[in-house]
Order: C-alpha cells, then sequence, then structure tokens
C-alpha cells in the first residue's frame, strides 16, 4: 500500500473512532473503567513486587509480604504461574480486540454512513460556490497547471465555517 492509499484510508477512517471514555462527561464510566484497569495492573504488579523484595538480599518495601526460604518456593511457583496465566489473558484478550478492530475499520466502517448526506451535500455546494467566487469555476481550476493565489484571495481561518453558518448548516 503506497502512502496515497494510506493517506486516504486514515482520512476516510479517522472520524470513525469514537471512545465514550475521552468525551466530556461519562464520569462514571471513567471511574469505573480506571478502577477495573488499576484493580488488574495490581494483580500483576504486586506478584512482582513480591517477588523481588523476598528474593533480594535486604527487604526492600516494608508493607510487602517478604517470604522465607522455606515456604517460597512454593509461592514462587504459585506467582511464577499467575504471571504467565495473566500475561497469555492480557494477550489473548489484547488479540481479540486487536482483531475486532481491525475488522471493522476494514468491513463495517467504510459501508456505514456516519454523516447526513443532504448536509454534506448542501455544505459542498456552499464551498464550491465560495471556491468559484474566489478561485474561477471548477473546470478551470481543475484543469490550469500553475495558479498563483492573490494574498487577498487566501483562505481565514474559519472560512469554511462561516460560510456553513450563513448558508444554514452550521458546523457542529
Amino acid at each position: 500500500m503506497n502512502s496515497k492509499e494510506k493517506e486516504v484510508q486514515s482520512d476516510a477512517t479517522k472520524d470513525f473512532v469514537k471512545d465514550k471514555y475521552f468525551e466530556g462527561g461519562n464520569f462514571l464510566l471513567k471511574l469505573r473503567q480506571s478502577l477495573v484497569t488499576l484493580a488488574f495492573w495490581w494483580m500483576i504488579i504486586f506478584p512482582l513486587l513480591t517477588l523481588i523484595n523476598s528474593v533480594s538480599r535486604q527487604r526492600i518495601w516494608r508493607n510487602i509480604y517478604r517470604w522465607t526460604w522455606a515456604d517460597g518456593l512454593l509461592l514462587a511457583h504459585d506467582l511464577f504461574i499467575m504471571v504467565i496465566l495473566s500475561l497469555l489473558v492480557f494477550i489473548i484478550i489484547g488479540g481479540f480486540f486487536l482483531l475486532r478492530n481491525n475488522r471493522n475499520l476494514k468491513k463495517i466502517y467504510p459501508e456505514r454512513k456516519t454523516y447526513d448526506e443532504e448536509r454534506a451535500a448542501a455544505r459542498c455546494a456552499i464551498l464550491e460556490e465560495a471556491y468559484a467566487e474566489r478561485f474561477g469555476d471548477r473546470e478551470f481550476r481543475e484543469n490550469v497547471d500553475y495558479y498563483s493565489v492573490v494574498p487577498e484571495k487566501n483562505l481565514d481561518t474559519g472560512f469554511a465555517h462561516e460560510r456553513f453558518k450563513d448558508g444554514g448548516y452550521p458546523y457542529e
């Protein structure tokens, strides 16, 4: 896939990524997801801290359990199994979500219309009218090899937003 195809694909899919966690509001969702994430990280990190604290020559953390070598071998074996199972679960769930997202990007999102066609057509007409007014008709713009725009005809930062607002289709 060349860079132009990648750019077109990224332009086509950038508006499809929606995540309620990063939108405004949704406090309970953010709280719940953050707490679950912290709990699962603690389930992975605490056994590792216990292992490091126990195999080091001196106690590193005072509040974390430190075993003696007599009971430590059995606990080390259990911790090793727990860490391996945690990593496997993480890899399996992460792989599942990766495959699901890739499938959505390739098959579902390109087929789903996420915009109002009538509104988009009206906005295109508004922009086409403005471009024709400033830079000439469409045929001229598409067929000319070189065109220099005088500074007075450059577009302002909020040009499109203002035109959409004036035309009755404000940008939301």
